[in-house]
């Protein structure tokens, strides 16, 4: 299904959140993936696999290892080595917000032990960075339940706190 960014980045932050993700990482995770969404056709089911909680192992989650690589290269460590990751793809788009963000230049190599980001002085390739995104619908109707979770059961309750139109919509 073809969706426009905005909706994808809705639904993909809320559905990170659902999962338990870190509010911090979650911005960082889902500016990756729209980038990585247009890289790539299969892409999904990377970003899918990355946002499958629970959140409570750093070393293997790319949503939170991959940032904090970014950050020590950053402070000026030559090389980050990683452990095997849920979703090793997503580095890469991670990688290239970071060039554009920090003007910091990352390669990534990917192997079965693990992973090695590293400075480089060349740039990344330009990726695409406008137009709709093509979304399988299996993986969109997961992130939807998985975005669902955050939201407020209906009460009458969380009605009188604010939560929907109100007792009368009058717009």
């Amino acid at each position: 299904m073809i969706l426009s960014r905005a909706e994808v980045a809705a639904t993909l932050h809320k559905a990170a959140r659902g999962q338990g993700m870190p509010l911090g990482h979650t911005d960082i995770f889902v500016a990756a993936c729209l980038r990585g969404l247009a890289m790539r056709k299969d892409f999904a089911d990377a970003v899918t696999r990355a946002m499958t909680g629970p959140f409570d192992c750093v070393e293997t989650r790319v949503a939170l290892a991959g940032p904090l690589a970014i950050d020590a290269l950053i402070c000026g460590e030559d090389a980050v080595a990683l452990p095997i990751l849920d979703a090793a793809e997503v580095l890469e788009p991670i990688a290239i917000n970071a060039f554009e963000i920090n003007d910091l230049c990352i390669e990534v190599h990917v192997k079965d032990e693990g992973c090695v980001l590293h400075r480089t002085e060349t740039p990344p390739a330009d990726a695409p960075t406008t137009g709709p995104l093509n979304i399988p619908a299996d993986a969109w109707a997961l992130w939807q339940d998985w975005a669902a979770l955050t939201y407020v059961p209906a009460s009458e309750a969380s009605r009188l706190g604010g939560a929907g139109a109100g007792l009368t919509d009058n717009d």
